[in-house]
């Protein structure tokens, strides 16, 4: 029965998404709604994988969906800058509960520079349910990002070949010195989905968020406070028919 129960809880949680596709989830990325697919900065990258590297750097980031007990989500993801045109990352991700865990390990890597880049991901995807057999499967990402100008960015990416292949395409504006606008369109099986959402350096140690992505409707808000190659990542995101989820993350970045 508790079986039964966790699969319904998924099933409404995730509408959209099957097994194994959920994407790892990082507090900046969740806090300007979703609309990462050409921020081009290392915490989009789960989005696109052509995503700029700064230096090297590690991020944990940890979530609880929907305060569920026992519910439980963690990503640790790893990137480092080989010279001035490539880049190289790992991660891996959990989620699931005592009864049925998911867990992917991806590389990816990236050449070109902040004018126009292209990256690909490989992942190993392993799930393993108390009562029933555990299953793998591979997927793969590829993705662009292109500077179109000082002040827009363009970006695109496959997401999840070899599972229900997604597109993402989208744009980030930069609206003075201290304003970023983004907007994605994807695919979510037989449905098209929009994701949308901004950034504020209020501070040049603090960055507010704020975005909301439909399948289904959800809101989310978020900060950043880096200081001496610290930066601790929160953000909040609102479910139709669940308890809001809290993400925490903290990333360290090298000089």
């Amino acid at each position: 029965m508790r079986r039964v129960l966790w699969a319904a809880l998924l099933a409404l949680a995730f509408p959209c998404t099957a097994a194994f596709e959920r994407s790892a989830p990082s507090p900046a990325l969740i806090g300007f709604g979703g609309a990462g697919a050409a921020h081009g900065e290392a915490v989009s990258s789960r989005l696109n994988p052509a995503a700029h590297e700064e230096n090297h750097w590690i991020a944990l980031c940890y979530n609880r969906p929907f305060g569920v007990d026992g519910l439980r989500e963690s990503f640790v993801q790893a990137g480092a800058a080989l010279g001035s045109k490539a880049a190289a990352r790992v991660s891996w991700h959990q989620f699931g509960n005592a009864l049925h865990v998911e867990d992917t390990i991806s590389i990816a890597g990236r050449i070109g520079g902040e004018n126009l880049a292209a990256g690909a991901r490989g992942s190993y995807r392993s799930r393993r349910t108390q009562g029933f057999s555990d299953a793998q499967t591979y997927s793969a990402d590829i993705g662009a990002v292109w500077r179109v100008s000082p002040q827009i960015k363009l970006g695109a990416a496959l997401q999840n070949a070899g599972l229900n292949a997604q597109m993402r395409a989208g744009a980030r504006i930069e609206m003075g010195r201290q304003s970023t606008f983004l907007a994605d369109a994807f695919t979510d099986g037989d449905d098209a989905g929009i994701a949308v959402g901004g950034e504020w350096r209020a501070h040049p140690n603090l960055t507010l968020r704020a975005g909301t992505h439909n399948l289904p409707w959800q809101w989310a808000v978020g900060f950043s406070v880096r200081f001496a190659g610290i930066s601790f990542d929160y953000a909040l995101e609102t479910h139709p028919a669940l308890n809001a989820t809290h993400y925490v993350g903290i990333a360290l970045y090298a000089p």
